[in-house]
């Protein structure tokens, strides 16, 4: 009789695995700042075009823009949506960590912090540098 033997549990990830993860991230913060780069000046003459300059500060409309005095502030909003989209995508890049960690020992989980090992005897690893495998081969 063949009986299945399940052995699921946390494995490291390859290095090609975290370099592929670690361009992913990049791949995202970089589509965010590119699209914060485009919405801000979208958003900036649909809201001075149609809305008003004070919309925001309680009118339901204020007073609109003509498209040549949309035109004239181009450089300023490209410049802003420039800046803020470098910033976004800076950010995400960098402080985009998960500092959750698990012991793949045991399966316990907490938050980054100077305690490495965990009670069972394992060692805590940061979540993202490892994967779960379901290994549902017959034993032999």
């Amino acid at each position: 009789m063949n009986l299945i033997k399940y052995e699921n549990m946390w494995i490291p990830k390859s290095d090609e695995e975290l370099k592929v993860d670690i361009k992913q991230k990049e791949k995202t913060a970089r589509y965010c700042g590119l699209l914060i780069f485009f919405l801000i000046p979208v958003f900036e003459l649909v809201q001075n075009k149609f809305f008003g300059t004070q919309a925001y500060r309680g009118a339901s409309f204020g007073l609109t823009l003509t498209w040549v005095q949309i035109f004239n502030m181009m450089p300023g909003m490209l410049f802003i949506s420039c800046i803020s989209g470098i910033l976004f995508y800076l950010a995400l890049r960098k402080y985009n960590i998960n500092t959750t960690q698990l012991c793949p020992k045991c399966g316990k989980l907490k938050r980054f912090n100077k305690v490495e090992n965990c009670e069972c005897g394992g060692k805590f690893r940061l979540l993202n540098e490892l994967k779960w495998i379901d290994n549902n081969e017959p034993e032999q």
